[in-house]
């Protein structure tokens, strides 16, 4: 329900104190760039940004609040995700219902109306079992759908929060 706003007040006081303490903080998110021009204004102090670690669309792709290369502005979708893509817009109630985005790792499927969110959720979840991808996932919110490349999981951001801790302590302050 919040999507659209700043993140609230008690959440981002939160990070802030982690960052003003020295930690690093990671979050993991379905979105896109949209996260990242939101925590640079509600993180003003830019020489804070490099202890954000995002994980845009489902951490499939992983970078600092402070890199402006990710996530990428122009991706081709992922081979595995293809014959799924051209299946859902082959079908005329995903057309109907939802905005289909397909890029990089991840398809997105925007629903027009909460009131269709399941037979949509049923119905993409059909067309992906009929593509048979191997390790192909779905996951939902309240207002979208997204299917992931295989190996695609927030899970990976953790990953880069430790090698990232590693790199800090191994470098000299």
């Amino acid at each position: 329900a919040e999507r659209f706003t700043d993140l609230r007040k008690e959440v981002i006081e939160g990070i802030l104190t982690l960052l003003h303490s020295g930690i690093i903080v990671g979050l993991a998110t379905g979105r896109g760039k949209s996260v990242k021009e939101v925590l640079r204004t509600q993180i003003c102090n830019s020489s804070i940004h490099k202890r954000v670690l995002i994980g845009y669309h489902n951490a499939s792709e992983i970078g600092r609040l402070d890199d402006d290369s990710i996530p990428s502005k122009y991706q081709s979708l992922n081979e595995s995700l293809t014959s799924i893509n051209a299946g859902l817009i082959e079908t005329k109630f995903v057309l109907d219902n939802a905005r289909v985005e397909a890029k990089g790792k991840q398809i997105t499927l925007e629903v027009n109306s909460p009131a269709v969110m399941q037979d949509l959720w049923n119905c993409v979840s059909d067309v992906v079992c009929r593509h048979a991808v191997v390790g192909a996932r779905l996951v939902r919110s309240t207002h979208s759908i997204d299917i992931l490349a295989p190996g695609v999981s927030k899970c990976s951001l953790v990953e880069a929060l430790m090698q990232e801790l590693e790199r800090s302590h191994s470098d000299p302050a």
